[in-house]
């Protein structure tokens, strides 16, 4: 499921666009460079919030470039709670997928993608249950 992670290509995008290895930014931040390459690759979460500040510094990140990385490694500390909790790949995907909708709208946009999908899980719910009422009906002929 390392497709739903949004934290390992910002990082390595955000790196890559300054032409910079992965080696000379670890050494720069001061951290082992095999931390720097499995949060690159997503076999491990997200770099902690201190770090993310020096890095965007390092990078000379603009303001937005900086929290589109930071809500990256939010999302994927999110993610991962969730699938701690047992929620299923198809869970998981469902809310990365409406977080992602979330991050590029704004105010009244978010509102109505949220009310959008309460009006989705009202009609889920709704078909769900004359399904079931048609099948207990064909149950008893």
């Amino acid at each position: 499921m390392a497709d739903l992670l949004q934290f390992p290509a910002a990082l390595r995008q955000a790196r890559s666009k300054r032409g910079l290895m992965q080696k000379t930014v670890a050494q720069r931040l001061n951290v082992d460079p095999t931390m720097l390459c499995s949060a690159e690759k997503g076999a491990r979460g997200p770099l902690d919030a201190q770090i993310l500040g020096k890095l965007a510094a390092l990078l000379k990140l603009a303001p937005d470039e900086a929290k589109d990385l930071n809500w990256a490694a939010h999302h994927d500390r999110a993610i991962g709670a969730l699938r701690r909790h047992g929620f299923t790949d198809i869970e998981l995907l469902g809310i990365s997928v409406i977080l992602s909708a979330l991050h590029g709208l704004h105010g009244d946009q978010q509102a109505g993608l949220i009310d959008y999908c309460r009006q989705v899980g009202q009609s889920a719910r709704l078909v769900n249950s004359l399904t079931s009422n048609n099948q207990r009906a064909e149950d008893l002929t």
